[in-house]
């Protein structure tokens, strides 16, 4: 399994070189770190209060983000049920 994923990470696979796999999972982590450092420093500069808000504010928004076309082919539909 490690030697597929470092395979896959390489792009030495075609299927993984034609899903761009090397560029999404550094582009995911690199991402992954911003979050992380905004995370930390809006809690050393903020109140607890705005860290709350800020951290509970984040499922619906990145929730609300899935239904719009930014997301591109894994766009969700937007039913009546999506708001529970």
């Amino acid at each position: 399994q490690l030697i597929g994923g470092w395979e896959c990470y390489m792009e030495r696979d075609p299927v993984c070189r034609e899903r761009h796999c090397f560029w999404l999972l550094n582009g995911y982590c690199a991402i992954n770190v911003l979050y992380n450092t905004l995370g930390l420093y809006l809690t050393k500069v903020g109140s607890a209060v705005m860290n709350a808000v800020s951290y509970a504010l984040l499922l619906p928004v990145t929730t609300l983000l899935f239904f719009t076309p930014v997301v591109g082919p894994v766009q969700e539909s937007f039913t009546k049920t999506s708001w529970f």
